[in-house]
């Protein structure tokens, strides 16, 4: 449907429209949900091109696509290029923005995400604590963002080894996550796969079998038998058996 409204508006209001820009960033969206991180790159590249001209290089609307991008870069593993992006977008909304905005909270997770693919743990650390205390302050502690970065945080530390400490950031993430989103949302599901694996590392191998079936169990309901997230909790249900 969004190629169609593109092709509609394309022809009547021209390439460089402000409503093509927006068509553009909704199908680099959809792209980049369904794992077409390139397609996505290339969409949101266009929206940006008119954005920028017609706005210029510090509106927010310009720092949402420098966004986009760096989210797009990162799941293709182009750490350098993502942080590049995600600068660019930080420093706009630094400029234009209140420094406690949620999407300045966002720029700072998404920093800490490419730190902490980049082996910089300490960095990722420190833009994660810097987002949580504006989510804090401006969400409250009960708001999925919240949530999210108390995974990201139980991830980084289960990297570095720290299982214990990962444990309880993903304990505090799944609280929220339950209260805020209900039992049968895939971020629920996610975090019990964490805790799974996180149990599964620190030798707790029953419980760790009990949160992968929990994940399991919510991700069938959710997208079916043939996804590839269940297959990803078979495997990791299959290692848990393993290691009882």
């Amino acid at each position: 449907l969004c190629e169609k409204a593109l092709g509609i508006v394309l022809k009547s209001l021209g390439a460089g429209h402000l409503d093509v820009a927006i068509i553009h960033e909704n199908i680099g969206n959809i792209h980049g949900q369904k794992g077409e991180q390139a397609k996505s790159t290339r969409s949101h590249q266009k929206a940006l091109g008119i954005r920028l001209k017609t706005y210029g290089p510090e509106h927010p609307l310009v720092a949402d696509t420098y966004s986009h991008l760096g989210v797009a870069c990162y799941f293709k593993d182009e750490f350098d290029e993502a942080f590049r992006h995600h600068e660019k977008s930080l420093n706009i909304r630094l400029k234009v923005l209140d420094p406690e905005h949620p999407d300045i909270a966002s720029n700072y997770a998404n920093l800490g995400l490419v730190h902490g693919s980049q082996g910089d743990h300490e960095k990722a650390i420190k833009y994660y604590r810097k987002s949580l205390a504006i989510q804090m302050k401006v969400l409250g502690p009960m708001h999925p963002a919240v949530a999210s970065n108390y995974k990201n945080l139980g991830e980084l530390f289960d990297t570095m080894g720290e299982g214990v400490r990962s444990l309880g950031y993903f304990e505090k993430s799944l609280a929220i996550a339950l209260e805020a989103l209900g039992s049968k949302h895939p971020d629920v599901a996610a975090n019990y796969e964490c805790l799974g694996m996180a149990h599964d590392r620190v030798g707790a191998h029953e419980k760790a079998i009990n949160y992968l079936e929990e994940s399991l169990a919510i991700s069938l309901e959710r997208f079916g038998p043939e996804h590839l997230r269940i297959a990803r909790c078979y495997k990791k249900l299959a290692s848990g058996f393993q290691a009882q």
